[in-house]
């Protein structure tokens, strides 16, 4: 009797279990089918340079105006004049006064590369140092390597020398990033080729180079036997950059 009381519960979880697969098998056969297809957005690079690009070497400390990188005006606002070796003139920024409908001008503190992406980037680059008195008497030195800018090469005691340190921030992470010069063009768009890296500028963020004017500073050498400046001890820096998309 027990046996066949087994026997008819095997059977009757054999034949729920067939119910079941049979149950899945035809819900398998679909009345109608539809179809979602993706597209891929791919942004646009958008980048805002700025206007003003140019320094003063100031190697008398006189004073100087850090809107116009000239002699102030009479009437030249206390905080825009600066009395340090080199001047970074950084340029500014006019806005509407909202009740007056006036023009506010503020003079800027860095400059700034705008994103306008739509999305964070990412930016590789490198700057290199040209000397306008290529002459023997004055160099242009790198603040990051304590060595000439231009040849990489170390320092002559008896020259003019002038020192700049460039740093480059992204409004992301506010972290300062020392740049270094580069005597020849990077092996390839990465650090380990020679180029320093910016991780993320935020879309409408900007990337922001200045000047340490702490470090930027002009010196002669203890044996230099002429130590008048001239109008030609100038410099020009170039930055080059290749930006990408952060995902």
């Amino acid at each position: 009797m027990k046996k066949r009381i087994i026997s008819a519960v095997l059977a009757a979880i054999m034949a729920a279990s067939a119910l079941t697969t049979t149950s899945f098998a035809e819900l398998s056969k679909a009345d109608s089918t539809i179809s979602l297809k993706s597209t891929t957005v791919i942004p646009v690079l958008k980048i805002t340079l700025p206007k003003t690009l140019a320094f003063v070497v100031n190697p008398y400390k006189m004073s100087m105006d850090v809107t116009t990188g000239k002699a102030p005006a009479a009437n030249a606002a206390e905080a825009n004049i600066a009395k340090t070796q080199v001047v970074p003139v950084y340029g500014t920024t006019t806005t509407k006064d909202p009740e007056t409908g006036a023009n506010v001008i503020t003079p800027n503190t860095s400059w700034d590369i705008l994103n306008e992406s739509g999305t964070a980037i990412s930016c590789m680059l490198y700057a290199q140092a040209v000397s306008g008195n290529p002459t023997g008497t004055f160099e242009i030195v790198d603040a990051a390597t304590t060595k000439n800018a231009v040849t990489g090469a170390a320092l002559d005691a008896k020259n003019r020398q002038l020192t700049l340190a460039l740093v480059g921030k992204s409004s992301g992470d506010n972290k300062a990033v020392p740049i270094k010069f580069s005597p020849t063009a990077p092996t390839a768009w990465t650090t380990a080729g020679g180029c320093t890296q910016i991780s993320s500028i935020p879309d409408k963020g900007t990337l922001a180079f200045t000047l340490d004017t702490t470090k930027s500073v002009c010196a002669v050498g203890k044996s230099c036997e002429e130590t008048l400046w001239t109008a030609k001890d100038t410099a020009t820096i170039n930055v080059f950059f290749k930006f990408d998309f952060v995902a």
